[in-house]
C-alpha cells in the first residue's frame, strides 16, 4: 500500500500504529458523545484497529475489498465490518473529526458493501389466514 500524503502530514515523526489506535479511540468516544449504543462502540472496537491496521487512513477500494475477503467470517460478519469500516470513514472525512479531510475525498464511498442474500420469509396459507381472521 504506498503511504498518502495525508497519512505523512499527520502521523509525522510518530509511530503510526499507535496513532492510528489514538485515532480509532477518538471515533469510539465521538461514538460515545453522540449517544451511539454500547453494542455499536463494541462492535467498533473489535473491527476498527484491524482495518486500520490493515490500510491506514487512506485505503483503495481495493484495500477495503481484499480486507473484507481476507475476514474469515460470514457474508453478514462481513457486511457488519463494511458498515463499522464505512461508519469510520464517513466520521474521519466529516468536519467533526477535526481532520483536514474533504468529504468528496472519502475513499470508502466508493466500495460497494458485501452482497447478502436476501432471505424469504416463509408466508402463510390460505387456511392459516383464515384460522387468524376467524
Amino acid at each position: 500500500m504506498e503511504e498518502h500524503p495525508v497519512d505523512r502530514l499527520i502521523f509525522e515523526n510518530s509511530d503510526a500504529v499507535t496513532d492510528l489506535d489514538s485515532l480509532a479511540k477518538g471515533y469510539i468516544l465521538s461514538c460515545r458523545c453522540e449517544g451511539k449504543s454500547p453494542k455499536t462502540i463494541r462492535k467498533h472496537r473489535r473491527c476498527l484497529p484491524k482495518a486500520l491496521s490493515t490500510f491506514g487512513l487512506c485505503p483503495t477500494t481495493a484495500d477495503v475489498n481484499a480486507h473484507l475477503q481476507w475476514l474469515a467470517c460470514s457474508i453478514g460478519g462481513k457486511y457488519a465490518d463494511f458498515k463499522d469500516i464505512r461508519a469510520f470513514y464517513n466520521w474521519l472525512y466529516s468536519p467533526r473529526s477535526g481532520f483536514p479531510f474533504k468529504p468528496e475525498e472519502n475513499p470508502v464511498r466508493w466500495v460497494d458493501a458485501p452482497k447478502r442474500p436476501v432471505r424469504i420469509l416463509p408466508s402463510l396459507t390460505q387456511e392459516q389466514v383464515l384460522v387468524l381472521i376467524g
